[in-house]
């Protein structure tokens, strides 16, 4: 019974009323100084984003930066 993949074009359900689900963040960005994605200005508090990345804490993502 375990799930070892799924598609995007596939609805993904799971029975939780006899699991324990949890997210334990592994694998997110978002508690990581500037995304991982730029670097934080001390004296200001900004985040300068690394190239195909922008906003203020370099989360958006260009697809067509090279």
């Amino acid at each position: 019974g375990e799930v070892e993949g799924f598609v995007v074009s596939e609805p993904y359900e799971v029975d939780t009323s006899d699991l324990e689900v949890y997210n334990d963040g592994a694998g997110t960005t978002e508690a990581k100084v500037c995304s991982g994605r730029g670097l934080c200005d001390d004296s200001s508090g900004e985040c300068q984003c690394f190239k195909g990345y922008s906003g203020v804490d370099c989360s958006r993502q260009n697809a067509l930066a090279v």
